[in-house]
């Protein structure tokens, strides 16, 4: 812990409640240390045993970790509690505490009669003063100190307001004996207005921020804080320039926080806060240099998007830009999917269009509408790499073309020829075999086939795959010889006749070469095999010289065709179990939303299928793509982790593209990584770099105090204290490129992959626990990069190693609850270099690790 700099209030709590806090600072000497190490009787186990946890949580984890899961907030409750001390452990151990055992016992019915070494038991009993604790315990010397100084108010907000201090006020913060809101000096009349207390009396005005409209205000408060400056500042409405705030903007936004529905609050549901609101928008709004708005930001642009209504490319160009506060009013309130809508219609004109959208407004308005009715469609796109949004209209309209007709088959035969066409271009994009402008060139030419309307052979579906998809593809890899499903299949997996091998490497004294495109192709071929539906050769054979009303059923076979061959790219190996009935391409369901990102449907009477588009197959099914490396081992115990998480974090595996991933990039990522550990395990209490590292890590609050409190504690427990994730980022603040080592986020990154920003893991509270894990979740893919670097082999090897470690990962981590990163955190670092040794070798043959000549010789 760094030492006091400033003097003390003194050690008398009670009388200090009337004594202001400038008198305190003068009279007083010798400032306490507000942070004490709390013996615990029965040892750390018997605390993680009173929530009803698993023991071995670490002494810095345990009493913070057992007040969320015993008292949660939003759903965060592990389940009904054991007795205290139920789990023996040595004695002697000590947990952090905020604040002197006798404030505590002041807190508690007949605390007096409580020992130190009970305390926390006696506090974790007590669910207010457990919340309390969960609060305090975020909170640095400085903050700690100038709230004690009013004993009497903070034992108010204990039993009044400890579930809004728990879950928005880790980032409340006192400087030099008044509250440091955030924007700065210059903020604090617009904030005090707001309160309506003066930021010079913390205690008070923290109670202010607290009671206001069930904890709203402070909502709206903990979202601006947890802004970097530059955001903050536009938020409080300070310019680049010194000047005071105005409180307009921020009164504005306090009208939107004012309408969220209190999801913190007991009764309001478990895990209820939307996927978007305003909280999310403030931290994902991407700024332009000038800290304006990035393209597009005309308020007439966003208000034709949102509002479906007509307007001109005039308008637009001449319309001032949107204001922040109309802006968060649009996606943080109303109806949770709508809100979902908006802010993926923003993230995707700013990361897409940008200043395109602006050449080319009535367009961009146009595609953007589609991500309400053919969303798969715009995000597989996004994929290949097009920017045009003129390109994105016209694949929208055409889309919409489909939704036209009034018979289900029908619709069903449209879809599966339209979806089948960009499902094979997507997946030949995905393996490398087109690039941008041949798989644009492609798309475009489609869009202007009728389907499936009765025309002429070579203006219809038939006539346009034979005619110049698979010919198109053929010159791609260079096969023009071969059958259409041998094309297709060798375009899907990237598979050229131009070999261009990357070196050869000697790893356990034999030599490979990494070769994803093999073995890709392998699989299809086995997995064609033993779908055993209608080849694409005979489907085009069949129809070619159909007539009249039969040229409709044709569409329908070559269209069927398409999706299983689209399908055997994401159904894992050829023996696995779900090829072992008919061929699950044929039960696809595209209706009632055939161009919703796809999902997995079963139940009673219900044979499993998927349903939705046929685009973003990977997101539903990537469970399959994952090969456990010990599969006949069975767990010690039953595993945590459960069907509904599993599929979320297995997506990873599913985006994951070895094309992107360079070995100059891994190699970067991984020093960036001993960089970062260097770093870490250099920090000395009270250095200075403490404070810089938990920042520059995305610490949560509460672990930037856990990590101020091991140093001096726990030094020991500092080599397992951050994730690797932590450790990139500390290695190298400004990161690099990385985003095909990251994880999944549909909202904001399509199908993409992204290494998010270092964003503490309470960003998300409140969210559903399965999306917002698999979110931030990148410590097995740095890991695997970390270990693929070190033994000198290639990046391309990193999706395959991170599938087939997956599942393992699934059977032995140990969670304490369906939000605990850490956890999965701790399961990787503990991994030994063997079993990554072991996965490596698992690939050869059946994966992207195949034989190789040694240098010198042939095969």
């Amino acid at each position: 812990m760094q030492p006091m700099s400033f003097p003390a209030v003194g050690r008398c709590w009670r009388s200090l409640g009337a004594v202001s806090l400038l008198a305190a600072f003068a009279s007083a000497q010798d400032a306490p240390r507000q942070w004490h190490a709390l013996p615990v009787e029965g040892g750390l186990d018997a605390v993680a045993a009173a929530a009803g946890l698993e023991p071995g949580l670490p002494s810095w984890r345990v009493l913070y970790e057992a007040s969320r899961r015993r008292h949660g907030l939003w759903g965060e409750d592990a389940g009904s509690a054991v007795g205290p001390g139920e789990a023996p452990a040595p004695r002697g151990s000590v947990v952090p505490l905020p604040l002197p055992p006798a404030f505590w016992r002041g807190l508690l019915r007949r605390g007096s009669e409580v020992e130190d070494a009970r305390l926390a038991l006696a506090i974790l009993a007590d669910r207010r003063s457990a919340l309390l604790y969960r609060a305090l315990a975020a909170l640095d010397e400085e903050t700690l100190l100038a709230l004690s100084a009013d004993s009497d108010g903070l034992r108010r907000i204990q039993r009044r307001h400890a579930d809004v201090f728990a879950a928005f006020g880790a980032h409340f913060a006192v400087r030099g004996g008044r509250v440091a809101v955030p924007g700065g000096a210059s903020a604090e009349t617009a904030w005090q207005e707001l309160v309506g207390e003066s930021p010079r009396a913390p205690a008070r005005f923290l109670l202010k921020l607290l009671e206001r409209r069930e904890g709203r205000l402070a909502f709206l408060y903990d979202s601006v804080a947890r802004l970097d400056p530059a955001r903050q500042r536009m938020v409080v409405g300070v310019a680049s320039a010194p000047g005071p705030a105005t409180a307009a903007l921020l009164e504005a936004l306090w009208r939107v926080f004012e309408s969220e529905n209190a999801w913190w609050r007991a009764g309001r549901g478990a895990f209820g806060r939307p996927d978007a609101d305003a909280a999310r928008l403030l931290r994902e709004l991407r700024l332009h240099a000038d800290r304006g708005m990035a393209p597009p930001s005309a308020r007439a642009f966003w208000e034709a998007v949102f509002d479906g209504t007509e307007t001109t490319a005039d308008a637009i160009g001449a319309s001032p830009p949107v204001e922040l506060a109309w802006l968060a009013r649009r996606i943080g309130t109303g109806d949770p999917r709508l809100r979902r809508l908006r802010l993926e219609q923003l993230s995707f004109a700013q990361r897409v269009f940008g200043a395109a959208a602006e050449a080319a407004p009535i367009e961009a308005v146009q595609a953007l509408s589609g991500l309400a009715d053919t969303r798969a469609l715009l995000l597989s796109l996004e994929r290949l790499g097009s920017r045009d949004p003129v390109f994105f209209a016209a694949a929208v309209k055409a889309a919409r073309g489909l939704l036209a007709f009034p018979v289900p088959a029908d619709l069903q035969i449209a879809q599966a020829g339209f979806q089948g066409v960009l499902g094979v271009i997507d997946r030949a994009h995905f393996a490398g075999a087109l690039e941008l402008e041949a798989a644009e060139r492609l798309v475009r030419t489609f869009l202007d086939v009728p389907m499936p309307r009765l025309v002429p052979w070579e203006r219809g579906l038939g006539g346009w795959v034979e005619g110049t998809l698979v010919p198109s593809l053929a010159r791609a890899v260079g096969h023009e010889g071969l059958d259409p499903d041998a094309i297709v299949l060798r375009a899907m997996a990237g598979a050229s006749a131009v070999v261009v091998a990357g070196p050869a490497f000697d790893w356990e004294g034999l030599w490979y070469r990494a070769e994803p495109d093999r073995a890709m192709l392998r699989r299809l071929e086995g997995v064609r095999r033993r779908q055993r539906g209608t080849s694409l050769a005979d489907a085009l054979r069949a129809c070619r010289g159909a007539a009249g009303k039969d040229r409709h059923e044709c569409a329908g076979v070559v269209g069927t065709a398409l999706v299983s061959l689209v399908y055997a790219a994401h159904l894992g190996e050829p023996d696995g179990p779900v090829l072992r009935g008919e061929d699950p391409a044929a039960r696809h369901d595209f209706s009632p939303d055939p161009w919703a990102l796809p999902a997995e449907v079963s139940g009673p009477g219900v044979p499993w299928h998927v349903r939705g588009s046929l685009l973003g197959l990977e997101v539903a099914l990537a469970r399959l793509s994952l090969h456990r490396l010990d599969a006949d081992a069975l767990p010690d115990r039953a595993p945590v982790i459960d069907a509904s998480q599993r599929s979320r974090l297995a997506v990873v595996a599913g985006l994951a593209n070895p094309i992107d991933l360079r070995d100059a990039d891994q190699d970067a990522l991984a020093s960036a990584v001993a960089g970062g550990r260097r770093r870490a395990l250099a920090l000395l209490p009270g250095s200075a770099d403490v404070v810089a590292s938990a920042r520059e890590a995305g610490l949560d609050p509460w672990r930037a105090r856990a990590l101020e409190w091991l140093l001096e504690h726990d030094p020991a427990a500092l080599a397992s204290f951050f994730s690797l994730g932590e450790l990139a980022y500390l290695g190298a603040p400004s990161g690099g490129r990385w985003d095909g080592w990251g994880a999944p986020d549909p909202t904001v990154a399509g199908l993409r992959l992204r290494l998010p920003p270092p964003r503490p893991m309470d960003d998300s509270s409140g969210r559903r626990p399965e999306p917002a894990l698999a979110e931030s979740f990148i410590d097995l893919g740095v890991r695997v990069a970390v270990h693929l670097s070190a033994r000198g082999l290639p990046a391309s090897l990193a999706p395959a190693l991170v599938s087939t470690l997956l599942p393992d990962l699934f059977v032995e981590a140990r969670p304490v609850a369906p939000d605990d990163r850490l956890a999965l955190d701790a399961w990787v670092r503990e991994q030994p270099a063997d079993r990554l040794d072991d996965a490596v070798a698992s690939l050869v043959g059946r994966g992207p690790l195949q034989p190789a000549p040694a240098p010198g010789r042939t095969r």
